[in-house]
Parts: structure tokens; sequence; C-alpha cells
């Protein structure tokens, strides 16, 4: 098992990344351009977690963790489109938001700590 895989903030994006296909990636009304933006900014989320954490320095891999929280706050945005155009119920987006903000709080922290290396 790779360190990556047994990280918290690489579980739960991994799970939600899972969630979102369900409810949006099999919905053939959602325009593709948005199914595809959403599909590589969760993408993005958990490779960046993963190749951060295979540098080796404190700044690498910081910067990996810093894309990775970018990418976090871009699905906010693109799923907070969804839910204003009625493809997403208020439960679903309020469950996917609260899981966001907590996987862009553990990325907050990882940066952090490789701050202080």
């Amino acid at each position: 098992m790779f360190v990556f895989e047994k990280f918290p903030v690489y579980q739960l994006a991994e799970k939600l990344s899972r969630q979102i296909e369900d409810c949006v990636f099999n919905n053939p009304d959602i325009d593709f351009n948005i199914k595809n933006q959403l599909s590589r900014a969760l993408t993005s989320i958990t490779s960046n977690i993963a190749e951060g954490s295979g540098k080796f320095t404190g700044k690498d891999k910081k910067n990996f963790y810093i894309i990775a929280r970018g990418s976090t706050h871009e699905c906010v945005s693109l799923v907070k489109t969804l839910y204003n155009q009625k493809f997403i119920n208020k439960e679903i987006y309020t469950s996917i938001y609260i899981d966001f903000e907590t996987i862009s709080k553990m990325l907050t922290g990882l940066i952090g700590a490789m701050m202080s290396r």
C-alpha cells in the first residue's frame, strides 16, 4: 500500500468522487462540459495528494497539496452550479459541500505541516 492511500484526506476525496459520479456523471441531462470539468477537478484532488506524498522535500509536497486544495475549491464552485441549476437536491448538495469543506481543511493542515519543515 502506498502512503497516500492511508491519508484520511485521500480516502475522503475518493469516497466523495464516487458519490458525485453516482449522482452527476450518470445524469444525461447535465452538460458534458460541466461533467468533464468536474471530473478533471476531482481527479486533480486525488492525483495531487498522491503525487505530493511521493515527493521528498516539504516544499515539493506542499506545492502539490496547494494544487489539490485549489481543485477542491473548483469542485465546490461546479457542484454549486449544478445545485443552482436543480441537478442536485439540497440534501445531496449539503453533504457534498461539507465533505469538500473537510477536505479543504485537511489539505490546509497538510500544507501547514509542510511549511514548518
